[in-house]
């Protein structure tokens, strides 16, 4: 089984050591999304009962944990090629 859904990733940008000061940053991006019939962006399939609902909830809160992660291992990497 997979360890997450990838429907969110991290983007990120810095500035580089002796270049225009500005503070580095992360963004949280939607890295997988489908258009819905109605033209919405959706983040999940079609849910058709509770326990679905209860499983892509579960997933995508899951993978929000997991890019939270990896935006602060990516924040720090930008703090520290300033700092370097």
């Amino acid at each position: 089984m997979r360890d997450h859904i990838h429907k969110f990733d991290v983007d990120s940008c810095g500035a580089e050591k002796g270049g225009r000061p500005f503070s580095s940053f992360v963004e949280i991006i939607l890295e997988n999304r489908t258009p819905s019939h109605n033209g919405f962006v959706a983040i999940t399939p079609q849910l058709m009962s509770d326990s679905q609902i209860d499983a892509h909830v579960t997933e995508l809160k899951k993978d929000l944990d997991r890019v939270a992660v990896m935006a602060k291992i990516e924040l720090e990497k930008l703090k520290g090629r300033i700092s370097n």
